[in-house]
């Protein structure tokens, strides 16, 4: 409450939309993966990214509040890429050798592939921001590498996913994706 007293006066201060933006992360990300979700998650994420793109647009050169979006973002496909797992799982044991799957399992399917894949496109311009912002650095400490190629990773393994989904849909765009996912797979082994 008394950040976002501060931020009703100031709404643009630093300091402030950065700590209410960890504040409420840690809120949807806790240590502890068995604590129930939030019942008004939805709400808390869109204050929680309004905070932090109100913190990175006061200190552009900064990649915290990216890394933080990013890796919220990248929590959220976690868990749908567990329920696709499962999903996967339990299909395989119901459904005889040979025999195809329902309707409704493919429906299924599909659905947790969306919304896996609409999570992780959610990360991809954080992450892509905070590449940016240490790859214009000349310097980086040994934290700053490990965050920089974390970030680059992910980027790799985003571009990989659209990648298959791009090839199982017979797109033409599986080669953009390739490309992009060599590109950030090449970039992080230069990060030394």
């Amino acid at each position: 409450k008394a950040v976002e007293e501060l931020l009703a006066t100031d709404p643009n201060n630093f300091k402030a939309n950065e700590v209410l933006g960890e504040i409420i992360y840690d809120t949807l990300n806790p240590k502890d993966e068995t604590a129930p979700m939030h019942s008004n998650a939805a709400e808390l994420e869109k204050k929680m990214v309004t905070a932090f793109t109100r913190a990175a647009a006061a200190k552009p050169d900064y990649e915290n509040p990216f890394i933080y979006m990013g890796d919220h973002f990248i929590n959220k496909a976690v868990k749908v890429d567990q329920e696709r797992v499962a999903h996967a799982a339990d299909m395989k044991t119901r459904t005889k050798p040979g025999t195809p799957n329902s309707k409704e399992d493919i429906a299924k399917r599909d659905a947790l592939d969306k919304k896996y894949g609409d999570a992780l496109e959610l990360a991809k311009d954080p992450y892509e921001k905070a590449a940016q912002i240490f790859g214009a650095r000349s310097n980086l400490d040994q934290k700053e590498k490990q965050q920089y190629k974390k970030a680059v990773n992910y980027l790799a393994d985003i571009a990989s996913f659209k990648k298959i989904q791009a090839k199982n849909k017979k797109s033409p765009d599986a080669a953009k994706y390739e490309a992009e996912e060599k590109k950030w797979n090449d970039l992080w082994e230069t990060i030394k």
